[in-house]
């Protein structure tokens, strides 16, 4: 349903923002510089540089908008909410040109069978805000395991103690989080 469907659209939107930094981001092993962050407002990629410049995007989900601030001072806005992942990728093309940072992405999603290129997909539209709940959850969990990596004592977690299986690093990295 309504479900399947905002999923489906916000994947192809995060490949968007993602395939972004890709081509920005300096390369480093296994594509480690290309993450999107679980923000308190939902996903960002942190400063992306483009020459001596950067800019960062945020996908918020408490007011539903894609956000694009540059270390300039540029800052803009698109709305999620009833937007094709076709005119998603124009939208963030246009603002990444206008705030002076072109970027130009292999059009391909990743990794999806029978992918449509960005620019051509009108059929995933589907963005219902309050769904964004789930969303966001859904994100914190992969999140605590790989805090749970950057930890110096993670070492201390061993197998058969819960440290080794996901539920067992969701737990170990909540207890430890207050102490960062």
């Amino acid at each position: 349903g309504e479900w399947i469907d905002t999923i489906e659209t916000f994947h192809l939107f995060t490949q968007v923002v993602g395939k972004v930094r890709l081509v920005q981001a300096p390369w480093m092993n296994h594509s480690w510089r290309v993450p999107l962050y679980v923000t308190s407002r939902g996903l960002g990629t942190s400063l992306v540089p483009h020459g001596s410049d950067g800019f960062e995007l945020d996908l918020d989900l408490v007011d539903h908008q894609l956000l694009l601030s540059t270390t300039s001072g540029v800052r803009l806005a698109t709305d999620l909410t009833g937007t094709s992942v076709s005119a998603f990728h124009a939208r963030v093309m246009t603002m990444l040109a206008d705030a002076g940072m072109p970027v130009e992405i292999n059009p391909m999603p990743n990794e999806i069978a029978d992918a449509v290129p960005f620019p051509d997909d009108h059929d995933h539209a589907t963005y219902v805000p309050h769904q964004r709940r789930s969303v966001v959850r859904q994100r914190r969990e992969p999140d605590a395991d790989l805090l749970l990596l950057r930890l110096p004592d993670a070492r201390r977690f061993r197998r058969g103690s819960g440290g080794t299986r996901r539920g067992g690093l969701v737990r170990a990295a909540r207890r430890v989080r207050p102490a960062l």
